[in-house]
């Protein structure tokens, strides 16, 4: 539910009920000169009438790169890992899910950062079942339960830095979330869907520095002992009406609570972790334990007069709270430096509206849409302070967060011309604007005008393998 809007990844391998049985599979490398490195994987997949699967390992081998001037960048990069999708049928209707991801990292140079990356394992399992009732008023429901860990180490080999202080960070994450929805048809015309989800997150890092010239060991938090979870329910009506027309309104309540429970732990600059919080934004910030009660909702109106045309407009509001990053990093490198949560921080709310029409034939396939954002205790980042926060002598850029009012507008459309069987070509352009309304300044990490242009040639048919 987050005012950005959502990367939707699915981890579920599923083939449409009454598929044939069948096995097939990929294989594909890539070769990177400038890195002189390597990329690629293997997977096989298929099923049978009641099972499906999908299986695949994957890997990354990649060194240095020059940059433009000839300066060699730190780049190294190891990584493998897999991952198993399972779905089964037991009954007419009935799905029952099962998965697994795993990634390994055995080194990978961060150019801009204080450390890099020694070794990280991240793991995630997640099961689900589904009931679907086809003809009936009460129509099914989905469960489904995640669970994730992530165990980390960094440290300062290879920079600089390393000839004054040795430092090094273990941290660990772990996640669990578990939903449950329920739809229903009270009308052929009208689809109600409900449900609740639950999410827990926890992380917790300590970071040793190691003085030489003194032979002193110092350590400082970088994650105190964080933890979120948010409880949240919903509902949505989908309603059909005229043919031509549809409606679409939901509304979403939340609840969310975030706590560091090592916030009187050791922190830089011989403070600890609340006392770092208080330095740098007030008396407020010693009180880290924060809740929040959340409500969005939105509307949306689509109109269909022909099969090769619809448009739409809906408008909305969401909000989020501040996540345990945003909240309760403690000195954790960043670009240039370091980066320091703020424990004060307000949820964000935006308002929002949007429109856009999509049409289409055999020739061509054009969309098009518009947005305009008002957003209300904006998350904004900004430089807080430079000073040499970890004694190795050199100066570091010290990143914050706080709120302001903000403004995000703009647009983006696509053509995809179709002007033979086998040949089509893609064009796309997007462009957003961004304004902190609070200062009169442009917001920071707004992406550029894009524009997009390609030519592609699809030949030959699908065989198996």
């Amino acid at each position: 539910a987050g005012t950005g809007g959502r990367v939707m990844v699915s981890t579920d391998y599923e083939r449409s009920t009454g598929a044939p049985p069948e096995l097939g599979g990929w294989l594909r490398s890539t070769y990177n000169s400038q890195r002189d490195g390597i990329l690629g994987g293997v997977a096989a997949f298929g099923g049978t009438e009641r099972l499906d699967f999908y299986g695949s390992f994957a890997g990354t081998s990649l060194n240095n790169y020059k940059s433009a001037d000839g300066i060699e960048v730190p780049a190294k990069q190891k990584e493998f890992g897999g991952s198993v999708s399972l779905g089964y049928r037991p009954l007419q209707g009935h799905r029952f899910r099962f998965g697994f991801i795993d990634l390994e990292d055995r080194g990978i140079d961060y150019p801009t950062l204080p450390m890099n990356s020694d070794s990280t394992s991240s793991r995630v399992f997640y099961i689900g079942y589904r009931i679907g009732r086809t003809g009936k008023s009460f129509e099914g429901f989905r469960f489904r339960a995640g669970y994730g860990t992530v165990d980390h180490k960094m440290n300062n080999e290879g920079k600089s830095t390393r000839k004054k202080v040795k430092a090094e960070t273990e941290a660990d994450s772990d996640f669990f979330s578990i939903s449950l929805e329920g739809k229903w048809r009270p009308s052929p015309a009208a689809v109600l869907t409900a449900g609740a989800d639950y999410f827990y997150l926890s992380r917790d890092a300590l970071r040793s520095r190691h003085i030489i010239a003194s032979n002193r060991t110092f350590l400082d938090h970088i994650w105190p002992d964080a933890l979120q979870w948010d409880v949240g329910a919903y509902v949505e009506l989908d309603l059909a009406f005229a043919e031509a027309y549809r409606l679409r309104a939901g509304g979403r309540f939340d609840y969310v609570s975030s706590d560091a429970r090592a916030a009187d732990g050791p922190g830089l600059e011989g403070r600890t972790v609340r006392e770092n919080y208080v330095f740098y934004y007030g008396s407020e910030a010693a009180y880290v334990m924060q809740s929040d009660p959340l409500g969005s909702g939105n509307v949306l109106f689509e109109w269909k007069p022909r099969v090769d045309l619809v448009a739409h407009a809906g408008g909305g509001v969401s909000s989020r709270a501040a996540g345990v990053t945003e909240r309760f990093f403690a000195f954790a490198p960043a670009p240039g430096g370091f980066q320091i949560g703020n424990p004060t921080l307000r949820p964000e709310i935006k308002y929002e509206v949007e429109g856009g029409v999509d049409w289409q034939n055999a020739w061509v396939a054009l969309s098009g849409s518009i947005f305009h954002f008002w957003f209300h205790d904006y998350i904004y980042p900004f430089t807080i302070d430079r000073r040499d926060v970890d004694g190795d002598g050199v100066e570091d850029v010290v990143r914050g967060l706080r709120n302001v009012d903000a403004r995000l507008y703009g647009g983006e459309g696509s053509a995809i011309f179709k002007p033979l069987g086998a040949v089509s070509i893609p064009l796309t352009i997007a462009y957003v604007r961004g304004k902190n309304t609070s200062d009169d300044t442009n917001l920071p990490r707004i992406p550029p005008l894009e524009g997009r242009a390609a030519a592609r040639v699809d030949l030959g048919r699908e065989v198996p393998w």
